[in-house]
């Protein structure tokens, strides 16, 4: 796995449309396991066992592919510093 760069909620790239992916190659299925390999690095393992969690994981990667974020859709934020 390579070590790829996460970005933050910030950064201008989440918004970005990606290009559209015409043959799955070497590379795409490359990037296809980074991904997968840093959400796992990310994310409690016990939860991606649970039905439909990683399906989940990956719905929201693509929304990002697609420009789109979660604040985008959030109805309220909530501080838990406070």
């Amino acid at each position: 796995m390579a070590v790829r760069q996460l970005r933050m909620f910030d950064d201008e790239i989440l918004r970005k449309q990606c290009k559209e992916v015409t043959v799955i190659d070497e590379k795409v299925k490359c990037l296809i396991e980074d991904m997968g390999d840093g959400l796992l690095k990310l994310i409690n393992p016990k939860i991606v066992a649970v039905e439909g969690a990683l399906a989940k994981c990956f719905c929201h990667e693509i929304d990002h592919l697609n420009g789109k974020l979660f604040l985008d859709e959030a109805i309220e934020f909530i501080d838990f510093d406070e």
